[in-house]
């Protein structure tokens, strides 16, 4: 089945919504603060109803699902984090930057792919998920090694896990997203 028009549409309108909230949990979690909540939650409630006007049979809007789910996740997590007062360390703290920087990144040109329907925005995508895939296995093992030498506290490390998980969910998603675009291109012969 391929994408008409108004799902172009409506991915527009989720994909720039999660821009919104990759924002604000980036902002979140650098400030040590939770007052972008409110605003991700109410993000994330307008779009599942996006998502609920969208066409079911496509894959692409069940991995746009998937990608809400997991960035409330992300959202909670922080609030843990800040709300009980876990410190990560600066090895956490500059791989969650990296991940953080790296959603955006894709959130940014999945928009981009999304409105003009470019072929190599779609690959430079799905390259970008599948080395962000990679990165997410070497933080997770890079937790358990801090873990074992005594370097991270438990609850510091059962919060990270979850962020982890969670990005590593939104990678995955990403990059079955712009395959599924870029397979409905490549049977339409051009977005439009």
């Amino acid at each position: 089945m391929t994408i008409i028009q108004e799902d172009y549409t409506q991915l527009s309108i989720v994909v720039n919504k999660f821009e919104k909230i990759l924002e604000g949990i980036s902002n979140d979690f650098y400030q040590q603060k939770t007052q972008h909540l409110p605003e991700i939650k109410m993000l994330s409630d307008e779009i599942r109803e996006e998502m609920n006007k969208a066409s079911r049979e496509q894959d692409v809007f069940r991995d746009m699902e998937y990608i809400r789910i997991n960035l409330e996740k992300i959202s909670y997590a922080i609030k843990s984090k800040v709300t009980r007062r876990v410190l990560f360390s600066k090895w956490a703290v500059n791989e969650m930057n990296v991940l953080i920087s790296n959603a955006r990144e894709c959130m940014d040109k999945m928009a981009y792919y999304v409105v003009s329907g470019d072929g190599e925005t779609g690959k430079w995508l799905k390259e970008r998920s599948d080395r962000c895939l990679c990165l997410c296995s070497e933080y997770n093992e890079n937790r358990r090694n801090r873990s074992k030498k005594g370097a991270c506290y438990l609850e510091a490390s059962t919060i990270y896990q979850q962020l982890l998980d969670a990005f590593q969910d939104i990678f995955r998603h990403i990059n079955c997203a712009s395959k599924g675009i870029l397979a409905n291109i490549d049977r339409q012969g051009s977005r439009h």
